[in-house]
């Protein structure tokens, strides 16, 4: 089954799983310690507990941060006559590169398994105007070079262009646009973010989604991210997460600390 659904995307132009990631995003968090970015954190598997991080676990019913109920594999292309997406990740058997041919993708995607996908900066991915485009559920996943666009506008979803509920994972060089929220962290450890493009819906500044959103997040690397006409910066109830050279024009707050 697996092959022939491989098959089928190659024979449609679509895209190409190219060979195992050697290491993924465990090798990009590797590299950043070892220069120094990321300090001398002992890797993830060896930190000992914090007994600071105890007291500050989202709590059982969070309600928008709560990340108990795990998110449905989406069966079902939100914007007619475009590939959908899901179906080749489905298709990708965990540890590979996904190297996606350019062009346009109906969303949402759901990822809940260790995956690179790379988009090259010519790949689109459309949410069709509601719920999230994108959903990392996975850890030491790598995404990168993609456009993520067309949100929905609810606040009580938090529609998102991208939603990180995983840990270790590299999200970068991603190009955000037309999203309520741009990228959302819930109860997301050690991930990298570095070097995305964040915009969002052409609202009224206090109806906004904010740009970048941790919730009971720790030891997260936030670096060299552009973000204009948004909402805030915001770290919910988070932890030893670093932040470096971020610039945000044309927003509320470019950095906001809530019980952080």
């Amino acid at each position: 089954m697996l092959l022939r659904l491989l098959a089928a995307a190659l024979a449609g132009g679509l895209a190409l799983v190219v060979f195992p990631a050697p290491g993924g995003a465990e090798d990009a968090l590797t590299a950043l310690r070892r220069t120094g970015t990321l300090g001398s954190q002992p890797s993830p598997a060896s930190e000992p507990p914090d007994s600071r991080l105890g007291e500050m676990r989202a709590p059982q019913a969070a309600g928008w941060g709560g990340i108990d109920e795990k998110a449905p594999i989406p069966t079902e292309p939100r914007v007619a006559g475009l590939p959908f997406l899901q179906e080749l990740v489905n298709a990708a058997p965990a540890g590979t590169v996904l190297k996606l041919k350019p062009g346009r993708y109906s969303g949402p995607v759901v990822v809940n398994k260790t995956l690179t996908i790379d988009g090259g900066g010519e790949v689109t991915v459309d949410g069709g105007g509601k719920g999230t485009v994108f959903v990392l559920e996975a850890k030491a996943a790598v995404l990168r070079g993609l456009h993520l666009t067309n949100s929905g506008v609810s606040h009580d979803s938090d529609d998102a262009c991208l939603n990180v509920r995983g840990d270790r994972n590299v999200v970068e060089n991603l190009r955000i646009d037309n999203c309520l929220f741009g990228i959302d962290l819930k109860q997301s450890n050690d991930n990298v973010v570095r070097g995305n493009r964040i915009r969002s819906k052409p609202f009224d500044l206090g109806t906004r989604g904010d740009s970048l959103r941790l919730w009971y997040s720790h030891r997260n690397l936030i670096a060299d991210n552009t973000i204009e006409d948004s909402r805030d910066m915001v770290a919910w109830y988070s932890n030893e997460n670093r932040y470096l050279n971020n610039v945000a024009r044309r927003s509320r707050y470019s950095i906001h600390f809530m019980f952080a």
